[in-house]
């Protein structure tokens, strides 16, 4: 499930250039697991995530290691 919701509307804005490289591997739109996970852990929280396989759980995690 997609939601209607670029990489641009998150609260933190990601790098251009890591924007354009999502694009290009056709990730778009986020997934409802990166919405909620990537601004906590760019706040630094800690965080454990549990869903099923397919949800975007790793883009979740690597983005803001990124």
């Amino acid at each position: 499930m997609l939601l209607d919701e670029g990489w641009d509307q998150l609260d933190y804005h990601l790098h251009p250039t890591l924007v354009k490289a999502l694009h290009a591997m056709s990730f778009t739109r986020m997934m409802p697991v990166q919405k909620a996970a990537i601004p906590l852990m760019m706040k630094n929280y800690d965080l454990a995530v549990e869903a099923q396989t397919g949800s975007g759980k790793s883009l979740a995690f690597v983005i803001p290691l990124i």
